[in-house]
């Protein structure tokens, strides 16, 4: 999912931006930046989730985090945090300084 933000860190509009499989999903940051484009985002920040009860991000969690991060600066829309969720609790890429 990602939350489209304007420049006042309002929602402009929420959207799941992929539907994956039990451990795998298909994120392109190319389509990330497209669709922040489309939705006028200065702004975003990135949820996803795990199924498992960790929301600890693996090494690709990562490196996608980072991908996404620096296609996005090459427009001047920032990356605000990415989020990885389960069902009782969440983590911040952002507070762990992983972005």
């Amino acid at each position: 999912m990602i939350l489209y933000l304007d420049a006042q860190n309002g929602v402009n509009e929420d959207a799941i931006f992929s539907i994956g499989t039990v451990n795998r999903t298909a994120v392109f940051p190319r389509e990330v930046v497209k669709k922040a484009l489309d939705h006028q985002a200065v702004s975003l920040i990135v949820v996803h989730n795990h199924l498992s009860s960790s929301t600890k991000p693996s090494d690709a969690d990562i490196m996608l985090t980072r991908r996404i991060r620096d296609a996005l600066a090459l427009v001047d829309i920032a990356l605000h945090d990415y989020l990885i969720a389960t069902s009782n609790n969440v983590s911040s890429m952002k507070a762990l300084n992983l972005l």
